[in-house]
């Protein structure tokens, strides 16, 4: 008897865990998800996600992941943990602001081969 209560208990933790949003490969969108959405992220409780809920209602929406340390109950290193997690917007990969950085900079560098390819 004991045996079936184990099995039942070991078939009911995984069915828990494949259905659980934390566990995928989906991003949140912190400009649209609601509370219940920022908490399927692993790492942030109900508190954090209602907080970043009212800084986006209060404020204008995010244009950046990292300006979720504006949020009370979210700093760097909590930043770091969830950012995999979050995106803003439709774009499924989260851009951040370094790679926004990122981004201009190897533009800049192929305007400069270029002028460099035509100064030759």
């Amino acid at each position: 008897m004991s045996f079936k209560i184990w099995l039942l208990a070991m078939f009911g933790s995984v069915a828990l865990f494949a259905s659980a949003p934390a566990w995928s490969n989906e991003t949140v969108d912190l400009n649209s998800a609601s509370v219940e959405e920022l908490q399927s992220v692993k790492g942030l409780g109900p508190k954090t996600a209602a907080a970043i809920v009212e800084h986006r209602n209060t404020h204008w929406k995010f244009k950046s992941v990292d300006e979720l340390t504006e949020v009370k109950g979210v700093g760097s290193q909590k930043l770091k943990k969830i950012r995999g997690k979050l995106r803003v917007g439709n774009d499924k990969k989260m851009k951040s602001a370094k790679d926004d950085d990122h981004d201009r900079r190897m533009k800049k560098n192929e305007e400069r081969d270029k002028m460099n390819q035509e100064a030759d």
